[in-house]
């Protein structure tokens, strides 16, 4: 026959096989809804991290050191203007206002931020 020592700890093998077996089915849907909610998110900021990217990509060009708004609209379609604004802001641009409403990355414009002539106005 089995002894109780024997069956004691028989049982709390499948015990603890069982806690495991739970814990494992918590963690793995755990990881499921995490992985669900990083797709949401990626969805939803992806298009706007896309666009800074390509908004640092434009004011990169060594052509020119700044863009008017209205270029950088145009080659950006879809945003209304001040949502553009922002998107310009978080990749790290300033805006100038010479004649036009002109935009270029700060470390490229430091020359022009630090004149005497450097009002509110630029």
């Amino acid at each position: 026959m089995v002894d109780i020592t024997s069956a004691t700890a028989l049982i709390s093998s499948v015990v603890a096989l069982f806690g495991s077996y739970i814990s494992y089915r918590q963690v793995r849907q755990g990881i499921q809804r995490l992985e669900v909610e990083q797709k949401k998110i990626e969805a939803q900021f992806g298009q706007e991290l896309s666009a800074e990217r390509s908004v640092q990509k434009l004011l990169e060009c060594t052509k020119w050191k700044r863009r008017t708004f209205n270029t950088l609209k145009y080659h950006l379609g879809g945003f209304e203007d001040d949502e553009l604004r922002k998107i310009l802001i978080r990749a790290g641009a300033i805006r100038f206002e010479e004649d036009v409403e002109t935009w270029g990355l700060l470390e490229r414009n430091i020359i022009e931020l630090e004149r005497e002539s450097f009002t509110e106005k630029f």
